[in-house]
């Protein structure tokens, strides 16, 4: 709209309709096309802000996107069903604190669970079965601690 107004006032004093003195229209210019570049930059400052908030929050997405987990795996622990009534999961994943719960598959005929583990680790587990037996399961992948206790691992 600034723009049509000088260019009105230009064409009108061309006309010789509107007598103003050079230093008024000089100035009413000056001060139009003032307006005008303020007008740009604070957009141009506004366009930067959105892209640096914008760049921001892409680089948030592509870091949860892309680096979740990278220091950890999700492992699916199984042990075969037998017809016992439960089965739980206890290890060195979570230093031994808690049992977890083992849900049946009985479609595959096994009970499993999801722990994870940290990369470049070794984590001891053994199966609890009906509340009392402690066993490393069918894994070929057994160590035996200090006290001669069977345990299965797994190598990640």
């Amino acid at each position: 709209m600034s723009k049509r107004i000088i260019e009105i006032i230009k064409n009108e004093e061309k006309l010789g309709e509107i007598r103003l003195t050079d230093s008024i229209t000089d100035k009413i210019i000056s001060k139009i096309e003032g307006i005008e570049s303020y007008k740009k930059l604070v957009l141009l400052n506004l366009y930067k802000r959105i892209a640096i908030a914008a760049s921001f929050v892409l680089l948030v997405i592509f870091g949860i996107v892309f680096f979740k987990g990278e220091g950890s795996h999700k492992v699916v622990i199984t042990y075969p069903y037998n017809g016992e009534e439960s089965v739980e999961l206890v290890g060195s994943f979570n230093n031994w604190e808690s049992k977890i719960p083992m849900q049946l598959d009985e479609e595959r005929k096994v009970w499993k669970a999801e722990i994870v583990i940290k990369k470049k680790s070794i984590v001891e587990y053994q199966f609890v079965v009906d509340r009392i037996i402690y066993t490393t399961g069918d894994t070929i992948y057994k160590i035996k601690d200090k006290n001669g206790i069977e345990k299965a691992i797994i190598s990640i």
